[in-house]
């Protein structure tokens, strides 16, 4: 059934049982989110959002047209709402929904991934299977979940051969080497899995139950390194025009191309005269996880240092970071892999990591990342998202200031000086704090060139890996993940707004009030553009 028909036909009723116009947005809202949790399954366990989803059937034959005309009626039902009977706050949140619809309508306009990206389809798995170990869900719900997923994977990976028509090499290959990953992980997960099991027919049926994913995914692997390429030889860009309706909805920010990319090219200068090239030729070396107290302990008392300081500086109240920390492992140099640590709440037991994930972290990378994904950063945005009071905020999370605020965390943290401040003192820290944010500046950079300005995939390899410093290897993964992903390093938009806004509070006070309005501001809302409230 078209989701178009569970839509609130407001519109339709007398006038006299009509809802309120709040209610209107409201009911619009969580229809909305139904619908995109359906294309993105893996997000509301990690959300708290306790509706339910399609889960892997929702990539089925036909979903991108249904999905399409599904936003479109939502846009329609927000349009004939109108703004001029909302609030101030109402208008606000109908502008942040309106921004999801208009982004996710542009990005599935013209482009068929499923068509040529074989990593996609792989990447989805993955992040469901990260999902459903969730700390937000109890023992017992995770083992459930688990085996609801696993039960899908068959017809999920037939029906990924399926939409593959044109598969294109670099991401098939990237996928092969995924997969080995991914059934390596999960047939340990299976032994960790049926341990804890009585022996019996529910053991029997679990293990039956991974070993058909397993077959699946073996068979789907092999299928991927015998079939021949596709037709397709590039990927489809979105153009210039639509590249940046997508930013401009996303970000809430009115640069013209040229603007936006004089901005992000004019901070990469200055970082370069400030630190020289510091921030790109940093080595970094091993960090011997088993002298500081294993990774999870380590991650967890630099998230805690931090929001500690933070507390000692009158910026934040004091609360434990022990909450889930996710981050891209393009952040440690290993672009097609992403890493995931799990830190559940008090009295529980940390989660686990394979170490080999943090392949090229070293004690100021664990800190940086900390702090970016951890506390203050992301895990603080999560945090105070998941507790507001509308269904709008604890799930409708704009990925441009998620991503800023994490950012922006690695650049406040290091300027307090109002109170003693160590990791201010740590040159390894700050050059990897500035390395990271630089990095999201180049990932934006080539997602410009190649969707607004027909880079050539060489092109813009070359230009990464000159404003980076990484080797041809790793510039050309970046590359083809902002190929991919035309949002990639939408952040650092996210980061000058918030930056931005700091500057225009302190005009009036002190910079260390100024930083404290503007971090109440963002997390009085933590769904809105830092746009939204102008």
């Amino acid at each position: 059934m078209i989701a178009l028909l569970a839509l609130p036909l407001f519109l339709a009723q007398p006038a006299s049982i009509q809802a309120g116009p709040g209610e209107e947005l409201a009911a619009i809202g969580k229809a909305f989110l139904k619908e995109a949790f359906a294309l993105t399954p893996w997000t509301p366990a990690l959300r708290g959002w306790k509706g339910k989803t399609k889960g892997l059937r929702g990539f089925e034959y036909g979903q991108r047209t249904i999905w399409l005309e599904t936003l479109r009626g939502f846009q329609e039902e927000l349009e004939s709402l109108g703004t001029s009977r909302l609030d101030g706050r109402q208008r606000a949140d109908a502008r942040a929904l309106d921004a999801q619809l208009e982004m996710r309508i542009a990005l599935y306009e013209t482009r068929a991934p499923e068509r040529w990206n074989a990593l996609l389809h792989v990447e989805r798995v993955e992040r469901m299977l990260v999902a459903e170990q969730s700390p937000l869900r109890t023992p017992s719900e995770r083992r459930v979940a688990m085996l609801e997923l696993l039960r899908e994977v068959p017809a999920y990976f037939k029906h990924a051969k399926a939409s593959l028509v044109s598969p294109i090499d670099d991401w098939s290959h990237a996928a092969v080497l995924r997969l080995d990953e991914d059934i390596a992980n999960l047939e340990l997960t299976r032994s960790e899995f049926t341990e804890r099991l009585p022996a019996g027919k529910k053991a029997d049926q679990a293990v039956a139950t991974f070993d058909r994913a397993l077959k699946a995914m073996r068979r789907f692997r092999a299928w991927l390194e015998e079939s021949p390429s596709g037709l397709g030889v590039s990927v489809p860009h979105l153009g210039a025009a639509r590249w940046e309706r997508v930013v401009r909805a996303a970000s809430g920010i009115p640069y013209d191309l040229d603007e936006l990319s004089t901005r992000v090219l004019v901070d990469l200068a200055r970082r370069e005269r400030r630190d020289g090239a510091r921030w790109r030729e940093r080595r970094r070396g091993e960090v011997d996880l088993a002298l500081v107290g294993g990774l999870e302990e380590e991650v967890l008392a630099n998230s805690e240092r931090a929001m500690e300081l933070a507390s000692r500086a009158g910026l934040l109240p004091e609360l434990s970071p022990r909450q889930a920390l996710s981050f891209t492992s393009g952040d440690l140099g290993r672009p097609f892999h992403r890493g995931v640590l799990f830190l559940p709440g008090p009295g529980k037991e940390l989660g686990s990591v394979d170490p080999a994930l943090l392949r090229g972290a070293d004690a100021a990378t664990l800190a940086a990342l900390a702090i970016r994904y951890g506390f203050p950063g992301q895990g603080l945005f999560r945090h105070e998202a998941r507790a507001a009071s509308s269904p709008l905020a604890r799930a409708l999370w704009n990925r441009s200031l998620l991503e800023g605020w994490g950012l922006y965390a690695l650049d406040w943290v290091l300027r307090i000086d109002w109170v003693e401040n160590d990791l201010a003192g740590q040159t390894d820290l700050a050059s990897e704090a500035s390395r990271q944010i630089a990095f999201e500046e180049a990932r934006l950079l080539a997602s410009l060139e190649l969707h607004a300005r027909d880079f050539e995939l060489d092109e813009a390899t070359e230009a990464f890996r000159r404003r980076t410093g990484v080797s041809l290897e790793e510039a050309r993964a970046e590359v083809r993940l902002s190929l991919a992903d035309p949002l990639r390093g939408i952040g650092v938009l996210g980061w000058m707004e918030l930056v931005r806004k700091e500057h225009a509070y302190a005009a009036t006070q002190d910079p260390r009030r100024a930083l404290g309005q503007s971090l109440e501001a963002t997390l009085s809302a933590p769904y809105l553009r830092p746009t939204d409230r102008d």
